[in-house]
């Protein structure tokens, strides 16, 4: 077999074909390495640069060196093996190998080892843009990307096992090479196949070559599709030794199809024994463990035992309602995948129903007098599917345990665990699906239950619900926006002037109030907090009394309306202000503070010892702004201007802690449509993560990359761009020729 592999390489290598494949495959390799660089070294002179080198060139999925190596790869693999075999045929050699004392197995894997050793000369130019990258990068994450090119090999050395499979049926070469392009197209495109139809979809699925090399681009080392490439590989190569028996001996049909069948069921049951997500073992070599879930959210799928349910309700005429198709089933389920990695005993179901107003702008009704019940038939046809697959608005209305209506009938996700069920959201933006956050909070919520927030009506608080810019919608209520609280495990109470606090509460919400509280709503409100229990509570300028009289028994005193001057830029009353981090920045550590929280008419305040015994944190400092001379303002001028307080203390075991702000309008729908920097989602993400301890929002902690500096200048970019695109494949070429006229005159 050795001897074999050596006289195969031999032949590659003697032959043009050899030299100028890899050649182009390191201009190719190298091309998109210098198109990426040029363009990020751009954004990292700007300051805008990369996170992780690594990533941004190697490991992402948009367009980088693996990704373009996947897309391009299996032009390769065909020129070198169509002479694999054909090469023996039209010399008359086959004779020679199939009359001599060696086992077509030892034949066939001799051939595969040739081609898999040319296969890795070939990635060279690829290893050598990762050698290149780790020079002039800083602490080069040269571990995320080894996946990728391990990836690589297997998918191209799979396509070798295909290459030789065909080459040995023809002894024509451009024959075997199409023949060999046209069967990789079918592999490729098997995911498609059958997909309707159950347990096919899944042979169908796991058969297909698409996409089979991802989990390694994105660095991850996966057993299941190791075992995958092998198992591929394995049956072609059998097939292979197959039609050189039969060469040998004669073709016997029951004897070939006997062993075929024989041979394909046990490669198939491996394959579907490996796949199963108990048996998998997943690597992930990037520093930060991009490819995985957080600790966090690990955490929360630890306590996930036994069975769970994922049901999607789907109008299939919005923007993810063709999850629903019976074709998507396995893909959709692949979203999932890090999860059952931890608990595998998931069931997916689907209710499929349309509705014409609730798909928005991703379905336009035509305007020629037909009825919604003829344009879907006629959208439903065209997919393939009948109108009977799919319930009326009106019956999905009716078998979900929700009000589909109050959600816009759009597409969402019904998580079920032990009896318990939690909503789970699609969104109105580029990712559409819910994300880990938002996914972690669903399991979250199963576990411990919601966040209840408490608010009063009837007083004239900011409404949660509504979207006049004043108020709260955008940022707490909002079902199709990613991180609107609603969607992160909270859950919002009305309180109704003539109900008191219910004991569900975790914690009241006291946003602007333009009406007196009751002395009997006053007074159960610090009875409230007596209890232990968390409070927010956002002001404006002019005070009710009942909120000052609050705000006293906590230690907080309001010294003034706070103004900036802007040169006339913007309004005196817009005031820019910097994120103490300390209370702020345990939910977006990486970002918190980072750019300026804009304050529209807030009110300074000032921390006073009481016999609370609170202890205090700043959490917005108002810098070069003033005081604006009213009544409320302190004869002394305090020694910095805060809008806001962090209070925490402990009270029967438990920690409680109270949020004070001195502008209502910080978390207004208004508020969110600034055109100027601001952090608005990171300071009520972070309130509300800071006053739940942590529950939710749920957090998602990850390393930080190292690899975000670079070392060479722009004058080294035309240097490194020549060396790779013009020496190295040079220098291949030049070896190439010597070689091949040393060959000729010997």
């Amino acid at each position: 077999m050795l001897n074999i592999a050596t006289k195969e390489l031999r032949y590659i290598l003697l032959s043009p074909i050899g030299w100028i494949v890899v050649a182009v495959f390191a201009i190719q390799s190298s091309s998109r390495f210098m198109r990426i660089l040029d363009w990020q070294y751009q954004r990292y002179i700007a300051g805008r640069g990369p996170e992780s080198w690594a990533e941004t060139l190697f490991t992402t999925s948009g367009g980088s060196v693996f990704q373009n190596t996947l897309w391009q790869s299996y032009l390769f693999v065909p020129l070198v093996t169509m002479a694999v075999f054909s090469r023996e045929y039209s010399s008359g050699s086959i004779k020679l190998l199939l009359s001599s004392p060696v086992r077509a197995t030892d034949i066939v894997l001799g051939k595969y080892v040739g081609v898999c050793l040319f296969i890795l000369i070939m990635l060279t130019g690829l290893f050598v843009t990762q050698v290149t990258a780790s020079f002039i990068v800083e602490s080069f994450d040269f571990s995320a990307t080894v996946p990728g090119t391990t990836g690589i090999f297997l998918l191209l050395s799979t396509y070798a096992a295909v290459g030789l499979f065909v080459s040995s049926l023809t002894r024509y070469q451009i024959v075997a090479a199409i023949a060999t392009l046209a069967t990789l197209f079918v592999l490729r495109s098997m995911e498609t196949w059958f997909q309707s139809t159950p347990i096919l979809n899944e042979l169908t699925h796991w058969m297909s070559l698409s996409g089979r090399a991802e989990t390694f681009r994105s660095g991850l080392i996966s057993s299941n599709q190791v075992a995958y490439f092998a198992i591929v590989t394995s049956l072609f190569l059998a097939a292979t030794v197959l039609r050189l028996n039969a060469l040998r001996t004669g073709f016997d049909l029951k004897a070939i199809g006997t062993k075929s069948i024989a041979f394909l069921g046990v490669m198939l049951l491996i394959g579907f024994s490996t796949s199963h997500p108990q048996l998998s073992k997943h690597i992930d070599m990037t520093y930060d463990r991009r490819n995985s879930l957080s600790p966090e959210s690990r955490e929360i799928m630890n306590r996930i035992d036994g069975p769970w349910e994922v049901v999607t309700y789907a109008n299939v005429l919005d923007s993810t309602g063709h999850i629903a198709f019976p074709g998507r089933a396995v893909q959709d389920r692949g979203r999932y995948r890090q999860y059952t990695l931890i608990n595998p005993d998931l069931s997916m179901s689907y209710v499929p129903f349309f509705d014409v107003d609730g798909a928005g702008s991703a379905f336009r009704r035509p305007e020629d007098g037909r009825s919604d019940e003829e344009v879907v038939l006629e959208y439903v046809r065209s997919v393939g599917l009948p109108l009977n697959w799919m319930l009326t608005v009106e019956e999905a209305d009716r078998v979900s345990p929700f009000d589909l209506e109050a959600e816009g009938f759009r597409t969402l996700r019904l998580l079920r665990w032990k009896g318990k069920e939690v909503l789970l959201r699609h969104f109105d933006d580029s990712f559409r699906f819910p994300m880990e956050r938002t996914t972690a909070a669903a399991f979250r919520r199963l576990v411990e239950g919601p966040y209840v927030v408490g608010y009063f009506e009837g007083y004239g608080d900011r409404s949660l619900w509504r979207n006049s810019a004043i108020d709260y919608e955008a940022n707490f209520t909002r079902r199709n926006q990613r991180f609107s609280l609603i969607n992160h495990g909270f859950e919002f109470t009305a309180i109704a002037e003539d109900e008191i606090i219910p004991d569900n509460v975790d914690g009241l919400l006291i946003a602007d109030p333009e009406a007196e509280y009751p002395d009997e709503r006053t007074a159960e409100i610090l009875e409230f907090l007596a209890s232990g229990r968390d409070l927010t509570v956002l002001v404006e300028p002019e005070l009710t009394t009942s909120v000052t009289r609050l705000l006293e028994a906590i230690g907080i005193r309001p010294i003034g309306a706070l103004r900036q001057d802007h040169n006339g830029r913007y309004p005196d009353d817009l005031v820019f202000t910097d994120i103490e981090l300390g209370v702020l920045g345990g939910y977006w550590r990486n970002t918190a503070g980072d750019e300026p929280v804009v304050v529209d008419g807030g009110v300074a305040l000032s921390f006073e010892q009481s016999t609370a015994d609170f202890l205090p944190t700043p959490l917005l400092e108002a810098k070069d702004a003033f005081l604006e001379p009213t009544p409320l303002r302190d004869s002394e001028t305090p020694n910095g201007l805060f809008l806001g307080y962090g209070l925490e203390r402990e009270i029967e075991g438990r920690i409680q802690r109270v949020i004070v702000l001195g502008d209502a309008d910080l978390f207004s729908n208004a508020n969110v449509e600034r055109q100027f920097p601001t952090s608005i989602s990171t300071v009520y993400m972070e309130s509300f993560h800071w006053i739940t301890s942590g529950r939710f929002p749920v957090q998602r902690t990850r390393r930080e990359p190292i690899d975000s500096e670079i070392r060479i200048g722009s004058d080294y970019l035309d240097v490194l761009r020549w060396t790779l695109l013009g020496v190295f494949p040079g220098l291949v070429l030049l070896l190439g020729g010597f070689v091949l006229l040393k060959r000729r005159g010997q």
